[in-house]
C-alpha cells in the first residue's frame, strides 16, 4: 500500500512558505513545490489538499471538467489498445500533415462572397463589419489554430462592452469560421433577354421609374425592395462618370465605384442632383414593371445581367470593381461567366 501523503507547510531560506505536492496530485505528474508569501495561506492549500486526497481526489489540481474528459477520452480509446496522450500525437500530427493554411481574414472574404447571392441585405451588412471589431493577430490565424476560447479572447479584445454584444459578436464570428454553403436545389442564374429590358424601360409610367430601372440594369445596383441598395441611395451619389456606392447604401459595407456606360447616361439624363433615387409607390410599381415584363419572382435578375455582359465586355478587375467583390473571390467566374462575346457585351452598354 503506499505511503500517504503529508502536506506539511515548510518555510524556505527566502522566507516564503511552501507545500510539497506529490506527483499524482500534480499538473505535471512529478512532485512540485507550490510557493506561498504567508503561512496562513500556505495552511490553507495544505488543508485543501488533505481534503482533495481524503475525498480520493487524486488529480484535485486540474478541473472537474477536464478530468471528466480524460476520463471520457481514455474509455473511447480502449479498444484501440491506445493511451490518450499516443492519442493527441497522433491527431497533432494528422492535423500537421493536413494543416490548411488559410486564415481567418481570407475565409471570411470567401463566405462573403459565397453568402452573397443568398443572405439577406441586412445580414450581409451585419456580417461585413466583423473585420472592424477583429483584432490584427486573429484576423491572420489559421482557421485550423482557432477554438471558441480564441474566438472569446479576440472578441474581448475588440471592445465588446456588454455580454449580449459579446456572445452575438461570437455567434458571428463562429459562423465565419465554421460555414459550410448549402446545397440548395437551383442555382442556375438567368439573364433578361433583349425583349424583357425593353419591356421593363416600356413599361415605366415617369422618368423616376424609368431612372430607377436604368439604375437597376445597368449598374447592378442591388434592387430589393425592402432593404436593397437602391433603396438607400441618393442622386447625389451618381455623377457625370461615375456612381459612387458609399458604406451606408452598400450590401457588404464596402465602398465601390460603378462607370456610367453610355446606355445609361442617356437613360439617366435629366435626373436631378439630390432626393432619393426611388420614386413614390416604388413597391408597387416595380412589382407590376417585372409583372408586365415577366420577371416576376427573377428578384436579382437585373445584377446577374449587369455582372454578366459587364465582365465580357471589360474584363474582371473592371467588374469585381464595379461589383464590389473582393480581389480574391471566384463568384464572377462561378455565377456571372455567360456565352456573351465582348463585342455583345459593349453593344449592351453602348
Amino acid at each position: 500500500m503506499p505511503k500517504r501523503p503529508v502536506f506539511n507547510v515548510i518555510e524556505s531560506r527566502a522566507g516564503q512558505w511552501y507545500v510539497s505536492v506529490p506527483p499524482a496530485m500534480s499538473t505535471s505528474g512529478k512532485r512540485a513545490r507550490v510557493f506561498f508569501t504567508s503561512k496562513n495561506e500556505a495552511q490553507k492549500y495544505a488543508a485543501k489538499l488533505r481534503t482533495q486526497y481524503h475525498e480520493g481526489q487524486r488529480s484535485g489540481v486540474i478541473s472537474r471538467k477536464l478530468a471528466l474528459d480524460a476520463a471520457d477520452a481514455i474509455a473511447l480509446l480502449a479498444p484501440f489498445s491506445m493511451s490518450l496522450l499516443e492519442a493527441a500525437k497522433e491527431i497533432v500530427a494528422l492535423r500537421s500533415a493536413n494543416d490548411n493554411p488559410e486564415v481567418f481574414k481570407d475565409r471570411f472574404a470567401r463566405v462573403l462572397a459565397l453568402g452573397e447571392a443568398h443572405w439577406s441585405n441586412r445580414y450581409a451588412r451585419d456580417m461585413s463589419k466583423i473585420l472592424a471589431w477583429l483584432p490584427e493577430w486573429f484576423l491572420m490565424m489559421r482557421c485550423t489554430s482557432i477554438t471558441p476560447n480564441v474566438i472569446s479572447k479576440a472578441v474581448l479584445e475588440g471592445g465588446a462592452s456588454t455580454l449580449s454584444s459579446q456572445a452575438m459578436r461570437e455567434r458571428m464570428v463562429s459562423a465565419i469560421q465554421n460555414y459550410e454553403p448549402k446545397h440548395r436545389k437551383k442555382s442556375e442564374i438567368c439573364l433578361l433577354t433583349d425583349e424583357q429590358v425593353k419591356a421593363m424601360v416600356a413599361g415605366c409610367q415617369s422618368e423616376e421609374e424609368r431612372w430607377a430601372c436604368a439604375l437597376m440594369i445597368y449598374a447592378g445596383i442591388r434592387p430589393a425592395v425592402d432593404d436593397g441598395e437602391l433603396v438607400r441611395m441618393d442622386w447625389e451619389s451618381v455623377g457625370e462618370e461615375e456612381i459612387f456606392i458609399s458604406r451606408e447604401v452598400s450590401k457588404t459595407n464596402t465602398e465601390r465605384l460603378v462607370p456610367i456606360t453610355p446606355v445609361l447616361a442617356r437613360l439617366i439624363a435629366g435626373r436631378p442632383p439630390t432626393g432619393r433615387v426611388i420614386p413614390q409607390n416604388w413597391k408597387r410599381r416595380i412589382n407590376q414593371i417585372r409583372k408586365d415584363a415577366g420577371i416576376t419572382g427573377m428578384h436579382d435578375v437585373t445584377r446577374h445581367t449587369f455582372a454578366s455582359y459587364f465582365l465580357a465586355a471589360y474584363g474582371e478587375d473592371a467588374t469585381k470593381n464595379a461589383m464590389g467583390h473582393t480581389a480574391n473571390s471566384r463568384t464572377l467566374f462561378k455565377h456571372y461567366r455567360r456565352a456573351i462575346s465582348e463585342s455583345d457585351g459593349r453593344k449592351f452598354f453602348e
